[in-house]
């Protein structure tokens, strides 16, 4: 995974997290991954829940964030049909690493447009 995440951000790429996590929780976990410094933006469920409606507001505020406003240059990366979902309700392109906690039926039932098993896979999908 970081040599995905180091590739992409050596390359140009904007990163963010989209998580229905508390947003404090996620900087936690990426902090102690010292993974933090590959994101250009992090959303995760504020502490007061004034912005968790659903996943795909969560991913439309990512976007915004990041200043994405093409969606066909956007990638949604999960390991839940949540993720993709979420990516469905916010017109951009949806995959299923199959590395978390989700199986391939799953990202199969909910219409993931890619699935992959290895974090490299994702740098054939996007070039």
């Amino acid at each position: 995974m970081l040599t995905l995440l180091g590739t992409l951000k050596d390359s140009g790429y904007l990163l963010g997290i989209a998580s229905s996590k508390p947003e404090h929780l996620i900087y936690d976990v990426a902090n102690y991954l010292d993974i933090t410094k590959y994101f250009d933006a992090v959303v995760g469920v504020k502490t007061d829940n004034s912005n968790h409606s659903s996943k795909t507001s969560l991913i439309l505020e990512a976007m915004e964030k990041l200043g994405a406003k093409d969606k066909s240059q956007v990638l949604m990366v999960g390991d839940r049909h949540y993720d993709i979902t979420g990516a469905k309700g916010a017109g951009v392109s949806s995959c299923g690493c199959l590395w978390g906690y989700g199986n391939k039926q799953e990202f199969l039932d909910c219409g993931a447009d890619f699935v992959v098993s290895d974090p490299l896979e994702i740098l054939k999908l996007i070039n």
